[in-house]
């Protein structure tokens, strides 16, 4: 830092304290213009402005599929969330407990989950770009016809190069979990 130059800072709503914004005051969903004015020792200056949108208003989320006490009985469960904002939802987390299960970009979308059986209850967590964020959660039932939701194994051993012409072909599965493939 050069001896003598400073940095001011303002804003057009809200207070300034060294380089920290509180915008306790500033209107929620509207501009605050923001500067940052550099001088060094001879008085030369340079400015910076930045305009930014105030969100305090955290988004609104919905899990649209599946239904509260719904009942499935087979795997992947497609789950379906939407979100809106003031400004603009950035992603909805989808979790079951604390352990997420996948994230939807933007303000709608689907994630595949293959659920174990019991009752679930999922939540849908929406963020905008603010760092807001609201939860809704759904209950429901799976009371899968089997437990195994690992699909089996399978590869081709035959042929092993190119060819032209016929061929036959050859195929090994296994399934780990006993359910057994299709032969």
């Amino acid at each position: 830092t050069e001896t003598g130059a400073t940095i001011t800072y303002a804003a057009s709503c809200g207070t300034i304290t060294d380089n920290t914004w509180a915008y306790g005051d500033c209107q929620d969903g509207t501009p605050a213009t923001l500067t940052a004015t550099a001088t060094d020792a001879a008085g030369n200056t340079t400015t910076q402005t930045r305009t930014i949108t105030v969100d305090r208003t955290a988004p609104t989320v919905q899990i649209t599929s599946p239904t509260q006490g719904q009942k499935f009985t087979q795997n992947p469960i497609t789950i379906a969330v939407s979100g809106t904002d003031n400004v603009a939802v950035d992603h909805i987390d989808v979790l079951s407990g604390t352990t997420k299960i996948g994230t939807v970009t933007g303000t709608q979308g689907t994630v595949t989950w293959a659920a174990p059986n019991g009752n679930q209850t999922l939540t849908a967590r929406a963020y905008d770009r603010a760092g807001n964020s609201t939860d809704t959660t759904v209950t429901f039932t799976v009371a899968l016809t089997t437990s195994d939701v690992t699909a089996p194994t399978g590869s081709v051993t035959a042929p092993t190069a190119d060819l032209r012409g016929q061929a036959t072909l050859s195929v090994t599965a296994s399934d780990t979990n006993g359910s057994g493939v299709a032969t």
